[in-house]
């Protein structure tokens, strides 16, 4: 019996940012990762961060980029702009996971600089902490626009990627190396 040995590359992950972009992609397995395939391009100068035109001149890039290095497949795995994510700290009581998710929708209609029905809310659980003689739960919203969002799919679309999740810049990364422990 002849066994191949081969890795499997990751899905690409994209940093896309106004002045650059880069797309890294990993293969192996847990304990043997090697850099697959890597790339890095400036942008397009930014006459408007968010006009149709420079869209397409950004996924013209990153077609380029993809074509002419290692990569394999077209999955991708990408972050939000800064400027695209409000971000912001909230201390609840401890509550149950489920009734945590409502809280932090109730919590946005009081803090977003924009109405909830015009946002996607999510929140990261960061831990306990204590507040005079209280226990709180350290719970960081996140909200970013419909409008963003789809913006940003569409241009990985128009770029021949397919993205797998949009996330914050932290944890994007990581959400590309989240099978290794499925075990």
């Amino acid at each position: 019996m002849i066994v191949l040995n081969r890795s499997r590359p990751f899905p690409i992950c994209l940093h896309l940012e106004p002045q650059s972009a880069t797309l890294v992609q990993l293969a192996g397995r847990l304990g043997r990762l090697e850099l697959h395939a890597l790339a890095q391009a400036e942008m397009p100068d930014e006459q408007d961060a968010h006009s149709e035109g420079r869209d397409h001149e950004i996924a013209a890039v990153l077609r380029k980029l993809v074509a002419d290095h290692r990569f394999k497949g077209r999955q991708v795995v990408s972050c939000l702009s800064p400027d695209d994510l409000f971000v912001k700290n909230v201390r609840l009581p401890k509550l149950p996971e489920d009734e945590v998710a409502k809280v932090v929708v109730w919590e946005g209609e009081e803090r977003l600089p924009y109405p909830t029905a015009e946002a996607q809310i999510r929140h990261l659980t960061a831990g306990e902490v204590r507040q005079d003689a209280n226990v709180k739960q350290e719970v960081i919203l996140l909200a970013c626009r419909h409008e963003a969002i789809n913006r940003h799919i569409s241009l990985l679309e128009e770029a021949r990627l397919t993205p797998l999740a949009i996330d914050v810049e932290p944890c994007a990364a990581l959400r590309c190396l989240r099978h290794l422990n499925r075990k």
